[in-house]
């Protein structure tokens, strides 16, 4: 619709015998690379939550997906979670063990999530997001505006359940997924902006190239 539009002005501009040029704003490739999409998925497995017990350290990084086929990995995401007592324990109160996961229904539960950078992404990114489903809920993180392939989130948030239901145990022992969000970054915009006195594009609306006393 956008080219379209340029496309009108400018034969309208050729017509009147005026000069027009888009802004640079409007300019396609600018707003084709200035919003944000989907570079891919991070799936963790967090059975290991129901018992309590923390990320290990090759539990924490794992492969950036890309959403389409053939799924190939676009970077890395690191993320680890931390079994608390309760919503107000610093770290430092002695938590309960749990060797049957029967044992934690109709018990809170509380942990809090790190997710703490992306790396080796893909591509240059002007800005990045992750966001994620927990029990229903979507959480997202803040957008960090950075020129990078490896944004540093730095997020943390404690979930917390008051009660353990069968349900909850059984959302546990899912995948886990974390999309990641970019803008990409655009070094340098095209230096052929749309325009009357771009050769191509009068060349393809009358056909002949444009005579540039008529241009003014």
């Amino acid at each position: 619709m956008l080219i379209c539009f340029f496309l009108s002005c400018t034969q309208g501009a050729l017509a009147a015998h005026n000069d027009y040029v888009a802004p640079d704003y409007h300019e396609p490739v600018t707003l084709l690379f200035d919003h944000s999409f989907q570079l891919g998925t991070a799936i963790f497995f967090i059975e290991y939550l129901i018992y309590l017990f923390p990320s290990e350290d090759e539990d924490t990084e794992q492969a950036i997906s890309n959403v389409v086929s053939p799924h190939q990995d676009v970077g890395k995401l690191e993320v680890s979670w931390s079994p608390l007592a309760d919503e107000e324990d610093d770290g430092t109160k002695d938590l309960p063990e749990v060797g049957d996961p029967k044992e934690l229904i109709g018990k809170p539960w509380t942990y809090m999530i790190k997710i703490t950078s992306a790396s080796q992404l893909n591509q240059m990114c002007k800005s990045a997001y992750c966001q994620y489903e927990f029990n229903g809920e979507t959480f997202t993180t803040e957008t960090i505006e950075s020129e990078t392939k490896a944004p540093k989130f730095e997020y943390e948030f404690i979930h917390h359940v008051d009660s353990v239901t069968q349900e909850f145990i059984d959302w546990l022992q899912r995948p886990f997924h974390i999309n990641v969000f970019v803008t990409p970054y655009v070094s340098s915009p095209p230096h052929d902006k749309i325009s009357s006195n771009n050769e191509s594009i009068v060349a393809n609306i009358t056909g002949k190239k444009p005579s540039r006393e008529c241009l003014g």
